[in-house]
């Protein structure tokens, strides 16, 4: 994380014809290690980047509140502490206010980095979520699954993976260059003052209104059978 990792990651994905009773959140999941080599290391941290959901955010469970600025869109913020295997894994979750229903362009996930690196020693657990001597081990985009799913579909996923603070590359000829464009898709502009509200439009509701219990919260459908599975749970741990 010292070298200023900074991955731009585009996912596109259909909804639409998903099968009325489906429950499902379409995630885009960073995991990271205190060990930088080896086979499997062990998470300490994980960073979820949610852009939309079937349901409302506090139906899942997932952050509704505290929303900031990142990328030029607002996010609402949850951190929470899992122990698992003798470790603790710190988890920041990121739900977009304004839900995107076809995915997103160009999205700066190490922004969302910088962020946590910036902003956690406010949170309960001091500054240990995300430590600059981690390393990123995998990046993966789906949809998490709470009920059905049946034909939700996942498009394309393109990650242009850069550190901020590695070497600069020699300029090109000026026959090479090129004038860099912006593919982004930012939400509008909200003001900060307040706490705004999450808006459903356009995302399909299951008709049943109980609490969901996730029918296999640790299987997320990725994208790419080579990225692993996204970690869920109904209480957002």
């Amino acid at each position: 994380m010292s070298s200023g990792v900074d991955p731009i990651v585009s996912w596109n994905y259909n909804i639409w014809n998903a099968a009325p009773d489906s429950m499902w959140d379409a995630l885009i999941d960073n995991e990271f290690s205190a060990s930088c080599s080896g086979a499997n290391p062990a998470s300490n941290a994980n960073i979820a980047i949610y852009l939309d959901t079937s349901n409302t955010l506090t139906k899942l469970g997932l952050a509704s509140a505290n929303p900031v600025r990142i990328d030029g869109r607002l996010w609402y913020t949850l951190h929470v502490r899992d122990f698992q295997g003798g470790i603790y894994d710190y988890k920041t979750e990121f739900a977009a206010v304004h839900p995107t229903s076809w995915g997103v362009s160009g999205l700066d996930v190490g922004a969302f980095y910088t962020w946590v690196q910036n902003n956690d020693a406010n949170w309960d657990y001091g500054s240990n979520y995300l430590p600059p001597t981690d390393c990123l081990q995998n990046i993966g985009t789906g949809f998490e699954l709470w009920n059905d799913g049946y034909n939700l579909a996942s498009q394309g996923t393109w990650i242009n993976l850069t550190t901020s603070n590695a070497s600069p590359s020699p300029s090109p000829s000026p026959s090479a260059s090129a004038t860099a464009t912006d593919s982004s898709t930012p939400d509008p502009s909200p003001t900060d003052s307040g706490t705004p509200s999450p808006t459903d439009s356009g995302t399909p509701s299951p008709t049943d209104s109980s609490t969901p219990t996730a029918t296999d919260s640790s299987t997320p459908v990725p994208t790419d059978t080579s990225t692993p599975d996204p970690s869920a749970s109904p209480t957002g741990s």
